[in-house]
């Protein structure tokens, strides 16, 4: 059952300051399914087992860093734009490849948007995006070229 760990020594994402603890580190898949604050006590069976029925019906989890708040305004429009093809009978079967166009575009976006419009020295996303994707089974997958 997968599960991000947010290793991190800043307070919030604006990277303005650091956390006087030093570092913190939390699991995030459980609290990101149910809104509530992570923490590393997410671990014990019910709440993996949770995880795991999660993903069976709904398919995916969004993560990210660099800039949170622009990436998920912009990663919110995508899925927006994903919900309105769905409504309409437009969509395809979304599989491995969708859903990694789909998290490759968020970002990509992102790093558009500040190279095309921002103050060069407060760009914090760039440079080549990459993506990996990986199945149930285990299959990596990558339209990037970053899956050997």
């Amino acid at each position: 059952i997968p599960e991000l760990f947010f290793i991190r020594n800043f307070a919030d994402p604006t990277y303005g300051s650091l956390l006087p603890e030093g570092v913190r580190a939390t699991r995030e898949t459980w609290a990101t399914i149910h809104g509530v604050p992570s923490d590393l006590a997410h671990g014990d069976a019910p709440r993996r087992l949770q995880v795991h029925e999660f993903l069976q019906r709904e398919g995916w989890l969004r993560f990210n860093n660099g800039d949170p708040v622009l990436f998920n305004t912009l990663a919110n429009s995508l899925q927006d734009s994903v919900a309105v093809l769905r409504q309409r009978g437009q969509l395809r079967q979304l599989g491995v490849s969708e859903y990694a166009a789909i998290a490759h575009r968020s970002v990509e976006l992102v790093a558009e948007i500040q190279r095309e419009i921002g103050r060069p020295e407060a760009r914090r996303v760039g440079g080549r995006v990459h993506n990996l994707a990986v199945t149930p089974s285990g299959t990596y997958s990558s339209t990037s070229g970053d899956d050997t």
